[in-house]
């Protein structure tokens, strides 16, 4: 008996050391000099809004939502034909499927367009994911500890090859993330900077951290959807894209130029749907955002209690009504970026996307330089290296003593 439970602690043992050498060996990386990091600076503004259309209104998307799969991914009970269904009650134009690791096959819809395929990178063990649109085939290169920037910065390189354009998601959610790391990071067109979570305010902190340090993202509001009969979670974060068409050409332009703006809605009825759908279909919007001259001005469809200007660092600047419901800022010559957040009250809210000062008026690069330090890298990785070598020798005096019959 004294054997067996001696070999079954041996096995138990030489389990978990194995694990821990391959953690180990899975940080082996490159290291980064970061040359990013400086606020936007120019005689110019960037106009995420300079091809918006009013004749064109805006279409209701959400780009993370999650369904049925037969792998071992599954994370919603609905198929995506039943999770889109409830997406249509209430006024959505757009709506992608972003699995786990998997690639939702795009099928055809006669009330809403469902226009490329979208998976959810990401089975580290610290909720770092990216929404990979329009990928080729999954990419399964992860690091399971993705700690520092380097890492987290090579695995965006990669994935922004295997696709077309990468979003950053719930970035709070991801474990052992810090603001020195968002200073430094790039190569995503959009941010999700509210995802319906806990502590969903932070999302918006970390956009700013990233804005301030010179990296132009959109801001993406999604569901995040796993279980689309909870109404609580249904339909409370969607974009609003200014778009002639659902095409996926006309998508990527509003995405990547930013010609859109996020919502944040309550959950209508508390559960009666009816309300919730009834409401969901007279929402507030935005009825001309221009920039003319150096001055920023919104106008809304309906009051909102407060409209705010925010910019570097997070500075907030209210904003006064003038005529109607229309606001406007003087974009300041100190001002670096400048990006709008309307507060209608009861978790109702409304975020444009910034403007920044550049060079020539063009939107700043989506990846900013990032070369690799060499005598860096060979350090850190032999680094890497000693640490696995020694905890798989630490399987060797595991096994060696003999136990006494």
């Amino acid at each position: 008996m004294k054997r067996l439970l001696t070999i079954i602690v041996r096995c138990v043992g030489s389990l978990v050391v194995f694990a821990l050498g391959i953690l180990a060996l899975s940080n082996l990386a490159p290291v980064f000099d970061f040359s990013g990091g400086q606020p936007f600076s120019g005689e110019h503004i960037y106009n995420p809004y300079s091809a918006f259309d009013s004749t064109l209104g805006w279409s209701r998307a959400n780009f993370h939502c999650h369904t049925r799969v037969d792998g071992i991914f599954n994370e919603c009970e609905f198929s995506p034909e039943e999770t889109i269904e409830f997406y249509k009650k209430y006024g959505y134009d757009i709506a992608t499927v972003s699995n786990h690791m998997e690639i939702t096959p795009v099928w055809e819809d006669e009330q809403i367009s469902i226009p490329v395929t979208v998976y959810e990178h990401g089975y580290n063990l610290f909720n770092n994911h990216h929404l990979v649109f329009s990928p080729e085939k999954v990419c399964y290169f992860e690091y399971l500890t993705p700690f520092t920037a380097s890492q987290k910065q090579f695995l965006m390189d990669r994935l922004a090859k295997s696709g077309d354009f990468i979003f950053f998601n719930h970035i709070h959610r991801s474990r052992v993330f810090n603001p020195s790391q968002m200073k430094k990071l790039s190569g995503y067109v959009a941010v999700e900077a509210d995802s319906s979570f806990e502590d969903e305010g932070q999302d918006l902190e970390f956009w700013d951290i990233a804005l301030s340090a010179g990296h132009y993202s959109a801001n993406i509001t999604s569901d995040d959807l796993h279980f689309p009969d909870n109404s609580a979670r249904l339909a409370r974060r969607s974009s609003f894209l200014n778009v002639a068409s659902t095409s996926y050409e006309d998508i990527r332009q509003a995405v990547i130029a930013g010609n859109l703006y996020s919502m944040k809605t309550p959950d209508f009825g508390n559960g009666d749907l009816g309300q919730k759908q009834r409401q969901n279909m007279q929402l507030p919007y935005i009825e001309n955002i221009a920039l003319v001259n150096d001055t920023i001005i919104l106008d809304l469809s309906a009051p909102a209690d407060s409209v705010v200007a925010i910019g570097q660092g997070g500075k907030k600047t209210l904003m006064e009504a003038g005529d109607g419901y229309v606001f406007k800022y003087l974009f300041k010559p100190e001002d670096t970026y400048i990006r709008l957040h309307a507060d209608f009250g009861d978790s109702f809210e409304i975020y444009t996307n910034p403007f920044v000062r550049t060079a020539d008026g063009q939107r700043p690069a989506i990846t900013q330089p990032h070369s690799v330090n060499i005598l860096l890298t060979v350090l850190y990785n032999l680094a890497v290296l000693a640490v696995s070598a020694l905890l798989f020798s630490a399987l060797v005096p595991i096994w060696r003593k003999r136990v006494k019959a």
